[in-house]
């Protein structure tokens, strides 16, 4: 059997982190078990969609890297991916349903006939002859599936030990559709995930009480249900549990601040969930290797910003070099460097302080240039004199590369009888104000061969 499993997201607005690790563990188990993973877009409440929101949960998906088989935009053999023109489909089980007495029309208006949120009235007992005078009067009126009134309803959940047992008389005979027509989640999320062949239904703890309804439509249509997959609730920094409504951070807004997407995607699917080692910065590739049901947990996960920091400057510290220097540029002001200095030499000199790509905004001060450069400071001999040995060691190098650099500035220094800080803080001094500060290969690369000369000869005056 081919695992599928897909994200079933409502377009009311962007992912934020609580959404985001759903899709990310689907998305995780799914490649793990070279399986599909499939996005559908659960559109069934119009009133609630907000307008540009499903082009918004794609574009942070993909940038997330969570790509996905098959999907409104991509098409697929179990389309189409959004519900609402799975009307067709939808109506054709709910007349299953009706013909096989396991759902009835109610013609109760909205609201009424329900106490203590379980439906009372009397259409579930109208006589035969009754129902059908009223259908073909063509009274308003919703459908209600046909709850048992005894037994139980037996839900697979992965994460538990053994099923979990739902006494079928506490659950209400509830909508599939509305008076307006429009169907219910429960019963379209139910109808699809078998339709789509899903056999994977990942989600927050949140739907758990969703499911032995889910269960029983499935049951009623002999359809097969998928194994069950609650994840532990998502609390924020606050305790309280996450919401886009209570200001979970959306992907949208971190990747605004310059967070790496392989941190987002590392830092939420620790949250319930734990490696084997129990490593926490994981490449992707670890991520795909170890992502498993068996190592879900059940008790709450609260979101930790510091984690989230930490982990977004682990990866930049490890991301290639070429990558990093791209993904930084867009939070740059590149017209404030050097003329001549190399933009992917700076990024080597900065990756260690940066904790988020935006971070570099700020860290280019470094190459600034300072009223120290002037040749109006006073400098003692021996600096002066330290300072024209690496200027004349530099006049004719040839690969302005950090390597080679810091060799001619350490070889410089030998002739002119200085090492270790006797040598750098001065050069260091020179070039960007401070004594202390980065490695000086670095450094000079990163200015550039016309700055770093121009530099020196202030300096030395």
């Amino acid at each position: 059997m081919q695992v599928r499993t897909r994200f079933a997201p409502s377009p009311t607005g962007r992912l934020h982190l609580g959404n985001a690790r759903i899709a990310v563990f689907n998305w995780l188990f799914a490649r793990r078990s070279g399986g599909k993973f499939i996005l559908r877009i659960e559109d069934t409440d119009p009133e609630r969609q907000v307008p540009g929101a499903e082009a918004g949960i794609r574009e942070d998906l993909q940038w997330l890297g969570l790509d996905w088989d098959e999907g409104p935009d991509i098409g697929g053999p179990y389309g189409p991916y959004r519900q609402r023109p799975r009307a067709a489909r939808h109506r054709q089980a709910i007349e299953t349903l009706l013909k096989t007495g396991r759902a009835f029309p109610c013609f109760c208006p909205p609201g009424e006939g329900v106490a203590d949120r379980r439906y009372v009235g009397p259409c579930r007992t109208l006589a035969p002859e009754e129902r059908n005078r009223r259908l073909e009067k063509g009274e308003p009126h919703a459908v209600r599936f046909q709850s048992p009134n005894e037994g139980f309803v037996r839900v697979r959940d992965a994460t538990m030990v053994g099923d979990t047992r739902f006494p079928a008389a506490d659950l209400d005979d509830f909508v599939l559709r509305r008076t307006d027509g429009g169907y219910t989640y429960n019963f379209a999320a139910a109808v699809d995930d078998a339709d789509m062949a899903i056999t994977h239904v990942i989600r927050g703890s949140g739907h758990f009480s969703n499911t032995p309804k889910q269960v029983l439509v499935l049951n009623a249509l002999a359809e097969e249900s998928p194994v069950y997959v609650h994840m532990p609730t998502v609390l924020g920094p606050d305790g309280l549990r996450l919401a886009k409504r209570r200001g979970a951070d959306s992907v949208e807004d971190l990747r605004a601040l310059g967070y790496p997407p392989d941190a987002i995607v590392n830092f939420v699917s620790l949250l319930g969930w734990s490696h084997p080692e129990q490593k926490e910065f994981l490449q992707r590739h670890e991520l795909v290797e170890s992502a498993s049901l068996d190592r879900l947990g059940r008790s709450e996960a609260r979101v930790d910003p510091a984690k989230l920091l930490w982990l977004a400057e682990r990866h930049i510290a490890s991301e290639p070099l070429a990558e990093l220097a791209e993904k930084t540029k867009e939070f740059a002001d590149v017209t404030t460097l050097p003329a001549g200095s190399d933009w992917i030499a700076t990024v080597d000199l900065l990756r260690s302080r940066l904790s988020t790509y935006a971070d570099i905004r700020d860290r280019l001060t470094l190459l600034h240039p300072y009223e120290a450069t002037e040749p109006s400071r006073v400098r003692p001999p021996s600096e002066l004199a330290t300072l024209s040995a690496v200027r004349a060691g530099l006049n004719h190098i040839g690969p302005w590369r950090a390597r080679e650099l810091d060799q001619a500035v350490r070889e410089a220094g030998r002739l002119a009888g200085v090492t270790g800080a006797t040598l750098f803080h001065p050069v260091r001094d020179a070039l960007i104000g401070v004594g202390h500060g980065p490695p000086i290969g670095k450094l000079l690369a990163a200015l550039g061969r016309r700055e770093t000369l121009r530099r020196l000869d202030m300096a030395i005056g």
